[in-house]
C-alpha cells in the first residue's frame, strides 16, 4: 500500500455519512492499522514506511515536514480526503504506545515508533502540526458541513501541541458512552464545571468496569503520566460541557458502531441501588410510588416518543439520539437519589 492508499483507508474508517453530525476522534491504534492493511497484506512496518515517504508530491524532510507539505494546496488536487490524515493517525498512534517512558514522554514515544532513538525534546516541525488539526476541523465542519462527521481541534490542557493527538485515543468510544451515567451517578450538574479533584474522585469512584484498566491507571497514578492525565481530564470536561443532562434509560441497552473501530458496543447503564424506597414507572405520562426497594436498572422509560440527544458543537445538530430522561427530571423524580 502506498501512502495515499493508507490515507484514504484511514479516512474511510472515520469520515462517512454514517457519522453525520457526530463528533469524530481519530482513534488510531495498532489494531486499526492491522485491520486497514490486512486486505492488502500490509501491516505496521508497511504503514511506517509509507508515512516516512509520504505522497508522491512531497520530496524532503522528516514526517512532520512532509505532513506540512501535504497541507499546502491540497484542495487543488481534488482528493477525497485531506492527504495528511495518515500523518495525524501516526501522531495519535504514538500517544498510545506503551513502554517505560517518563511522565512527559510523548516525543520519545513518537521517536520510538518511527525507529529513532527515543530522546526527549520537541520533534522538529511538530509545532506546525496544529495547522493540520485545525484544517481538518475546517474541512469537516465548514466544507463538508458535518456530512461525514465533525472533528474538533480543541484542547485546553497546558500541552498545547501534543494534547490533540493524545486526546484522540485517551478515551475509547465505549468509555465516552459511559460518561453520562458516571456524571449522573456522581450528581454532577451539567451546567457547572466541577473542580479537577471532584471530577477525578467521580471517575475513580463511579467508573468501575466502565473504564479500561489503562484509564484507571492514568487516573490513579497521575504523576507517572502527566500528559495523559491532563488530556484525559480535558477530554472528560469537554464531554461534560456537551452533555445536555440526558441519562440513558436505565435498564435499556442500545448499540452503536464504534467509530473507527468497526465494532458494536453496548451503551452502559448504571447499576446502583437507589437509597430509600422510591421507585418510578413511567407510562402514558404518569409516575407512581412503589414502597419496594429497587435497582436503578429497573427504572424504565416507556414513552418512546420522549427522545433526547446531545449537541456536538456543530450548530444545534444532535450528536446522537436515543431515548432518555433529562438530568433535571431524573434528580427531581428520584429525590436526588443519584
Amino acid at each position: 500500500m502506498d501512502y495515499l492508499s493508507w490515507n484514504n483507508s484511514i479516512g474511510a474508517r472515520f469520515f462517512t455519512p454514517e457519522v453525520k453530525d457526530r463528533r469524530v476522534y481519530l482513534y488510531v491504534t495498532a489494531d486499526l492499522i492491522r485491520e486497514v492493511g490486512k486486505p492488502s497484506g500490509a501491516g505496521m512496518p508497511d504503514f511506517l514506511v509509507a508515512v516516512k515517504r509520504g505522497p508522491e508530491w512531497v520530496s524532503h524532510g522528516n514526517v512532520c515536514e512532509r505532513a506540512d507539505q501535504c497541507l499546502s494546496g491540497w484542495r487543488r488536487r481534488k482528493l477525497q480526503y485531506p492527504p495528511y490524515l495518515a500523518y495525524l493517525g501516526l501522531f495519535a498512534l504514538a500517544a498510545g504506545l506503551r513502554g517505560d517512558f517518563a511522565s512527559n514522554a510523548y516525543y520519545p514515544r513518537l521517536r520510538k515508533l518511527l525507529g529513532e532513538t527515543p530522546t526527549s525534546g520537541t520533534y522538529r516541525g511538530f509545532s506546525a502540526m496544529r495547522n493540520l488539526w485545525e484544517d481538518l476541523e475546517n474541512w469537516s465542519q465548514r466544507e463538508m458541513r458535518g456530512s461525514q462527521g465533525i472533528f474538533q481541534a480543541r484542547v485546553t490542557s497546558r500541552f498545547i501541541h501534543v494534547g490533540i493527538p493524545i486526546s484522540q485515543t485517551i478515551l475509547s468510544e465505549q468509555e465516552r458512552l459511559a460518561l453520562p451515567s458516571i456524571f449522573a451517578e456522581a450528581a454532577i450538574d451539567p451546567a457547572s464545571t466541577p473542580s479537577e479533584a471532584l471530577l477525578l474522585d467521580a471517575l475513580i469512584k463511579y467508573g468501575g468496569s466502565r473504564l479500561r484498566p489503562r484509564t484507571r491507571t492514568i487516573l490513579e497514578e497521575r504523576t507517572k503520566s502527566e500528559e495523559e492525565f491532563e488530556a484525559l481530564i480535558d477530554a472528560v470536561i469537554q464531554e461534560l460541557a456537551e452533555w445536555d443532562g440526558t441519562v440513558i434509560p436505565l435498564g435499556e441497552e442500545t448499540t452503536r458502531r464504534s467509530i473507527g473501530q468497526g465494532t458494536t458496543v453496548p451503551s452502559p447503564a448504571p447499576h446502583r441501588r437507589i437509597p430509600g424506597s422510591f421507585a418510578m414507572d413511567v407510562g402514558n405520562g404518569k409516575a407512581e410510588c412503589d414502597s419496594r426497594p429497587v435497582m436503578a436498572t429497573q427504572l424504565q422509560l416507556l414513552d418512546s416518543s420522549t427522545r433526547a440527544g446531545r449537541t456536538s458543537g456543530h450548530g444545534s445538530k444532535k450528536r446522537h439520539k436515543q431515548r432518555g430522561i433529562s438530568y433535571e427530571n431524573h434528580r427531581e423524580i428520584l429525590g436526588r437519589a443519584i
